[in-house]
């Protein structure tokens, strides 16, 4: 098998740059798109995931090749969208890697990932064949994963289940714990229902150290799950999708701010009428103080008037 140079690959470095309207900026002439990428046997796929479960690894699987830095560290290697392409016997396989989500180095880490998604499908044109969405079976299915997958249902919109396939790194990790994949995903239900969306389309790659059959195994499989999609749907995820999406979401983002602006304005109402009633409570207690108070006055006044009665009349008593 004879994997792809860098000469037939194309990085978006630092000095690309994506505009508002989502067209990619090339700043040079030398990274342009080769011709033969709308070939009819070329694959383009796109790493997805969170932040350190192998989304580079997993590329240079698919390539045959180290094409991406990888490192095992729970920050992000890939900070910028960074695409190769490898000729894999009689099919090109273009592979977009994307920033992870959920990095901590970033603070508008999601709007950061949605810009890259932006650019790679642009980068990917005429459309892509397959979101290749990756999780790691390092550690269970988490609340951050179910998350993760929401998210980026929200960047891709609706279609996005319909063009993913999920990848589960770690396959020696099951191995060396005498598991398989389904005993992995196990009575996870929510997990469970994420892969049915998904059309249960899943494969599990060791990214460490496979030997030379496990690595073309688990590269022919997906490989043949994703082709085998793109023959049943005769369809690209594009960027009509895309901006279907954008729209999507930004419709839900005014939602959620409209619904935000709407609880706050009624905490504002039920502090305002606290605050209101709080104050009557305090002017009808100094109300009765004052009346109290007054009594009090009254009584003593009338009790000094009978005292100096009486002291008036034994004096005049006295006198006569």
């Amino acid at each position: 098998m004879m994997a792809g140079s860098d000469n037939d690959s194309k990085t978006v470095n630092d000095s690309d740059f994506v505009d508002r309207t989502g067209a990619l900026m090339i700043s040079s002439p030398s990274t342009k798109v080769p011709e033969n990428q709308t070939k009819k046997n070329e694959l383009r796929l796109v790493l997805v995931g969170k932040v350190g479960v192998g989304k580079s690894s997993t590329g240079n699987r698919i390539l045959d090749r180290d094409a991406f830095k990888s490192k095992r560290k729970a920050r992000s290697v890939t900070t910028h969208v960074k695409t190769r392409r490898s000729e894999l016997k009689d099919r090109s396989v273009l592979v977009i890697d994307t920033p992870g989500l959920y990095d901590t180095r970033n603070e508008n880490c999601r709007q950061h990932v949605q810009d890259a998604i932006k650019t790679c499908i642009n980068v990917g044109a005429p459309g892509l064949h397959a979101i290749i969405f990756v999780l790691s079976t390092a550690t269970r299915f988490t609340a951050e994963d179910k998350k993760c997958f929401e998210d980026f249902f929200e960047i891709f919109g609706e279609t996005f289940f319909s063009y993913a396939v999920v990848v589960f790194t770690g396959a020696d990790l099951l191995k060396a714990d005498k598991m398989s994949l389904q005993d992995y995903i196990g009575k996870d239900n929510v997990l469970k229902s994420f892969l049915k969306q998904c059309g249960n389309r899943i494969v599990a790659f060791n990214n460490r150290d496979p030997a030379p059959h496990e690595k073309e195994t688990q590269r022919h499989l997906l490989i043949s799950i994703v082709t085998e999609m793109n023959q049943s749907k005769q369809t690209y995820y594009t960027n009509l999708d895309f901006i279907d999406a954008e729209e999507r979401l930004k419709k839900i983002e005014k939602m959620k701010e409209e619904e935000q602006i709407k609880k706050l304005e009624e905490l504002r109402k039920q502090l305002e009428a606290k605050h209101t009633a709080n104050i009557e409570a305090l002017l009808i207690k100094h109300k009765e103080e004052i009346d109290n108070l007054r009594d009090q006055l009254r009584e003593n006044l009338e009790q000094q008037m009978k005292t100096a009665g009486k002291v008036d009349k034994q004096n005049k008593c006295i006198v006569m």
